[in-house]
């Protein structure tokens, strides 16, 4: 199992699924930057539904992701193609500083 931790914010408001089973799921994306600017973009779900979270995560909230990172390939007119997801375990808002203090990271409402 690979497990990965990303800092970063939404990039459009979180959504709400269900799998064919009716499981329900959070479905959201994740935009991630390094240190020289570039933007990367993580597919995340998580099975953590509580009521008010689809509301809470909109885009633009800043988070704190940890989770499987999920590696499959899949197969399109011939070509073959390497796709990855992040299965998050924890989803926590992620602490946002003000000036002059510094804000723990939350964990999401229940």
């Amino acid at each position: 199992m690979q497990q990965i931790t990303l800092s970063g914010y939404l990039s459009a408001d979180a959504q709400l699924r269900k799998s064919d089973s009716g499981t329900e799921f959070l479905s959201f994306t994740l935009c991630c930057r390094d240190s020289k600017g570039t933007s990367t973009f993580y597919p995340c779900t998580s099975f953590q539904t509580k009521g008010k979270l689809p509301g809470i995560l909109v885009k633009g909230t800043p988070l704190l992701v940890s989770g499987e990172l999920q590696i499959y390939d899949s197969e399109k007119d011939g070509q073959k193609y390497r796709n990855f997801r992040v299965s998050a375990d924890r989803v926590n808002f992620a602490p946002q500083s003000k000036k002059g203090a510094d804000s723990p990271s939350d964990d999401l409402p229940e």
